[in-house]
């Protein structure tokens, strides 16, 4: 049975006991995921952490797990496999932040990890930037594709010119 990894985590106990934070996490609350995309499961987790310079931690590892979206062309249920390695910097405060203009920077104050904040952050990143279906499973109703009402041009204010030209005569 795989470990369950906690909602926070102290990253000193990590670090000093050179130990992974690898196991499950279970969100219990729900992650702010875009566009009403939900977990559809456990995360995966295997992340190293290492002291760096200027008093910050470096995090390394793999993140993976499936997100239930929506697909923007037939609004049906998408489930997706996100799998990330991340590679990110750790300060204690935002002041902190902005010495590391050119690196993903994550902020834990008094080095307390928000697990779930660090999950929602690195799903999002994941996400592709329009979730869809193959063309081929796409089951869209009355899609452009599909639908031979779109052949015909539609103008809808066509009988208005009608109706103004027809008042000026």
């Amino acid at each position: 049975m795989p470990t369950v990894v906690p909602e926070t985590v102290h990253l000193g106990d990590y670090i000093s006991a050179d130990k992974p934070l690898c196991g499950e996490r279970y969100a219990q609350k729900s992650l702010d995921l875009p566009d009403g995309a939900v977990l559809a499961g456990p995360v995966c987790l295997d992340i190293r952490f290492a002291r760096a310079e200027r008093g910050s931690i470096l995090a390394a590892g793999t993140l993976s797990g499936r997100i239930l979206a929506q697909c923007q062309r037939c609004l049906n249920a998408l489930e997706l496999e996100i799998a990330r390695d991340l590679e990110l910097r750790i300060v204690a405060s935002d002041t902190e932040e902005s010495s590391w203009p050119e690196e993903d920077v994550f902020i834990a104050p008094e080095w307390i990890l928000e697990v779930d904040n660090l999950v929602a952050e690195e799903l999002t990143l994941g996400l592709p930037m329009v979730t869809l279906h193959d063309r081929a499973s796409c089951e869209r109703q009355g899609s452009a594709d599909n639908d031979d009402s779109h052949s015909q041009t539609r103008r809808p204010f066509a009988q208005l010119r009608r109706m103004l030209d027809e008042r000026k005569t």
